[in-house]
């Protein structure tokens, strides 16, 4: 830190460098720092300890600091070290400074001789000095205040990444929500197969298509011919287990891009595409029928079911999902008068 102190021998008028104090780094915090000298030799002067003790203290401090990252050793990030000259450091320096601005104006002016020209030379010196010292108030002023500011808008840019995730888990706490909403509304919970109202959607669609995307539709109905006297004679827990067995069943028979739908009580649909031939489907309904049919064990009981199936095919049997269910089930109910295993719609009959 520059002095503006002169030597008596140096107040005659001609011109003179100013003294920069040593700064001894060995020196601990709080210890006697009369002992500081100058280059020429002289005792440090009471203003220079003060400076001396502020750069020491700072200096302690910050090697007792990490340096690195989480208390390693590798280097300090760049905000890390604005914060420290920001916070720890800046309005101690800035004190000390314009204390000892202040106090060497009054210590040179007693060791400036008193002829005219020396006390002339003297205020000069006194006035750029204290000028300087207003403009260090002035800055430290701007700077408490930029730092103060600086502090309000980090807390602030806190606060609004704290709301923001927060936002963002209860956005994604709401979708999944939404999704498992919507996954109960179209899934029968039993068998967790598609309902009748996503299958009907899934169909509505497949209609939808233009006629070079629309393939081939067909609509398997079925319906579980000994399932009420089994759920009489054994109890809700056997049949809905038996339910459950015929999912899983339907679900293997059919290909993967297929649908299978649990239409509510004991009845359940297929949606098939690409299939039109006939005697391809009486093969698959055929697969279906035995593969539904098959014994099954639930607990100590070994039980048989076997379905009736009704078979309607877009768009010869109709080109819509409610005129294609309707004739599917109609061909259902004559399946199982008929004890056919499965028939198709037949317009001339009705069923």
């Amino acid at each position: 830190m520059l002095q503006l102190r002169l030597n008596p021998a140096q107040a005659s008028g001609q011109t003179f460098f100013p003294r920069v104090p040593l700064v001894n780094h060995r020196q601990q915090p709080g210890a006697n720092y009369m002992k500081l000298r100058d280059p020429i030799g002289s005792p440090a002067m009471p203003g220079e300890v003060a400076l001396h003790k502020s750069v020491i203290d700072i200096q302690h401090a910050r090697a007792k600091r990490p340096t690195g990252i989480d208390g390693g050793s590798g280097p300090r990030p760049l905000a890390d070290l604005s914060l420290d000259v920001a916070f720890g450091d800046w309005d101690e320096l800035l004190n000390a400074v314009k204390a000892r601005l202040r106090q060497t104006v009054g210590e040179w002016l007693e060791v400036t001789p008193t002829a005219p020209g020396h006390i002339a030379a003297g205020q000069v010196v006194r006035t750029s000095v204290l000028e300087c010292v207003a403009a260090l108030d002035q800055l430290h002023t701007t700077l408490t205040h930029e730092l103060g500011r600086r502090e309000q808008l980090e807390l602030e840019v806190f606060d609004a990444r704290t709301a923001l995730e927060q936002a963002r888990a209860e956005l994604i706490g709401t979708q999944a929500e939404q999704r498992h909403a919507k996954y109960l509304a179209l899934h029968d919970s039993l068998t967790a197969l598609p309902n009748r109202s996503f299958f009907q959607e899934r169909l509505d669609h497949a209609l939808a298509l233009a006629p070079p995307q629309r393939q081939a539709l067909a609509v398997l109905y079925l319906d579980l011919d000994e399932f009420k006297p089994i759920n009489d004679a054994y109890g809700h827990a056997a049949g809905d287990e038996l339910l459950r067995i015929v999912a899983a069943r339907l679900t293997r028979a059919v290909r993967a891009e297929d649908m299978v739908s649990r239409m509510g009580g004991d009845e359940f649909a297929c949606l098939l595409g690409g299939v039109s031939d006939f005697e391809q489907l009486s093969q698959l309904a055929g697969k279906v029928f035995d593969a539904v049919a098959a014994p099954c064990k639930i607990g100590q009981l070994k039980l048989n079911v076997t379905p009736s199936i009704g078979i309607a095919v877009c768009p010869g049997h109709g080109a819509t999902a409610e005129t294609l269910l309707k004739n599917a089930d109609a061909a259902m109910y004559r399946a199982k008068r008929d004890r056919s295993g499965h028939a198709f719609f037949d317009h001339r009959i009705g069923g």
